[in-house]
């Protein structure tokens, strides 16, 4: 098996991105809850079934990793996971978002709208709801790792990293064409859920 991965670099990192983003999204289906996306018990099995994930993802990315990069580097590393270069990277990440959302951020400030986050009650409130901790916490956690972190370092075995960058989105997008059907499920038409999808 060893030597057909080599053989093929492109193919094996290409279909193991794949396989990793059609089991992402497998895994949220793999409860056959009679509620929508939104109800307390579908995002709580979601929650679980993500976190499961969150383990087996590491797992491609060890599986599929070519034998000198594992020698090169531990799976932590692959994953982004180091204290060398934490500070810098964590503080790019914040300024980098921090100028992507300047205009929202402005408006809030000139509203006086960031009054409401300096308030315990809005984060307590927050932190009960389970849609926000799914909007805010854990889908984008789980994302990031699954679509970023494992991906990416199988990604650059075949690609360069510019090539690499852009590449791994599309997988990310791949996987939200599950939410096709459920727009289609709700009475959307097919045309109409394909392009919001």
């Amino acid at each position: 098996m060893e030597d057909k991965l080599t053989d093929y670099p492109c193919l094996s990192s290409i279909s193991a991105c794949l396989m990793l983003s059609i089991i992402y999204v497998s895994s949220l289906y793999v409860w056959n809850s009679p509620h929508h996306r939104d109800h307390p018990s579908t995002i709580k099995k979601r929650f679980f079934s993500v976190f499961v994930m969150m383990f087996i993802a590491p797992m491609f990315l060890y599986y599929f990793s070519h034998e000198h990069i594992l020698r090169k580097a531990s799976i932590w590393q692959l994953l982004g996971l180091r204290v060398r270069g934490l500070f810098p990277a964590v503080l790019t990440s914040l300024v980098l978002t921090m100028m992507l959302f300047l205009g929202p951020l402005c408006m809030q400030g000139f509203s006086g709208l960031w009054r409401l986050h300096a308030e315990p009650m809005y984060w307590v409130s927050n932190f009960q709801n389970l849609i926000w901790v799914r909007n805010h916490i854990v889908a984008p956690l789980s994302e990031e790792f699954t679509f970023r972190a494992c991906m990416l370092p199988l990604l650059l075995q075949c690609f360069q990293p510019i090539t690499a960058i852009f590449v791994c989105p599309l997988f990310f997008g791949i996987a939200h064409f599950h939410h096709m059907a459920e727009r289609m499920r709700n009475g959307m038409d097919f045309t109409r859920a394909l392009m919001l999808s």
